[in-house]
């Protein structure tokens, strides 16, 4: 089965299979091509894929990390920050350019005014937020709001 669907052209790959994987559909296939002769050619098929992310399940830091490195951008981010300094060090430092797609974005924990300005300006599509702050000692200020409506055109 892999090689049949290695020998798929790029673009019916990317049309016709990978918008019905998970992102953790992905991740697991290329675990399973981890060493494998097929690797290259999957990072090649998937590099670059927009995909409309995985409604249901919040992103790990880890996993913003893995999709950055292969270049697959979401429609759709769920963001649970549990750790104030995990995700904003990441994001704001390699992976800035992960957010050129992203229209919706839900974050939900403990957020910080400077995170999420930072998310809603770097979302140049963005149509919508949603933020749940789940602790006491959340920072969502007005400044955020600000942003908000700066950026979140839909355009």
């Amino acid at each position: 089965m892999m090689k049949s669907m290695m020998n798929l052209p790029d673009d019916m790959f990317k049309k016709e299979m990978l918008p019905y994987l998970s992102i953790h559909d992905i991740v697991k296939l290329d675990k399973a091509c981890v060493n494998h002769k097929y690797r290259p050619k999957l990072l090649e098929k998937i590099s670059g894929v927009i995909l409309r992310g995985d409604e249901d399940k919040a992103m790990k830091a880890s996993l913003f990390e893995w999709l950055g490195m292969r270049r697959i951008y979401l429609i759709n981010i769920e963001i649970a920050v549990h750790d104030l300094h995990s995700y904003p060090s990441i994001m704001e430092i390699y992976y800035v350019d992960q957010f050129r797609y992203t229209q919706n974005v839900f974050m939900r924990g403990a957020i910080r005014d400077d995170f999420a300005v930072f998310i809603v300006s770097n979302c140049p599509c963005l149509l919508s937020i949603d933020i749940l702050c789940d602790y006491d000692d959340h920072q969502v200020t007005d400044h955020t709001l600000l942003s908000i409506a700066e950026h979140c055109t839909g355009i």
